[in-house]
């Protein structure tokens, strides 16, 4: 049960996504498809393809129970024009909407190739909200690293761009307890 105090997961995961479409809406193609030697010779769009890859198959395949996350569309289209990405980044934050709090327990099995073969051993049980609270945590990561690539290109990124939850609150607490 939700209450005042705890917003639903899939919320948070929609609200983190939102900061990355506002980004988005403020950069140009140019910025968003140039590749950073300094960043492994990948593009902001790369990493926004590649967080959207992951909510696109657990969305796709929740209901299946088994999560294959390796077995992404990678979609050129998105590395190259942000109307694009804009558009498919909206179409999750959508299909988040359409979770029942209520789901979160839901079992699944997921599988990532952690480099060795790929067999059996590479999938794990989980629940639908311990994958909302990974892909939470992977759009950070991400969005840090695009932080980052876009600093490195002389763009400017919201202060609270790339920053866990976690340590936001931390720092406001400090704040607080200066004041």
């Amino acid at each position: 049960m939700t209450t005042t105090t705890q917003r639903p997961l899939a919320e948070d995961n929609i609200n983190i996504l939102r900061q990355g479409i506002n980004l988005l809406e403020h950069i140009s193609d140019v910025v968003y498809a140039k590749k950073i030697r300094d960043c492994f010779n990948s593009c902001i769009g790369g990493h926004f393809r590649h967080t959207w890859d992951h909510y696109k198959l657990l969305l796709e395949r929740a209901a299946s129970g088994r999560v294959d996350y390796d077995d992404r569309t990678r979609d050129p289209e998105f590395e190259v024009s942000r109307e694009y990405a804009i558009g498919k980044l909206n179409e999750v934050c959508d299909g988040l909407t359409t979770l029942a709090e209520d789901e979160a327990n839901r079992r699944l099995t997921i599988k990532v190739n952690c480099g060795g073969g790929m067999d059996e051993r590479d999938w794990s049980e989980t629940t639908l909200k311990r994958e909302l609270q990974f892909l939470l945590s992977h759009d950070v990561h991400h969005y840090a690293l695009i932080a980052y690539m876009l600093h490195s290109q002389g763009v400017e990124t919201p202060p609270e761009f790339g920053i866990a939850p976690s340590t936001l609150r931390y720092t406001e607490r400090q704040k607080q307890c200066a004041q």
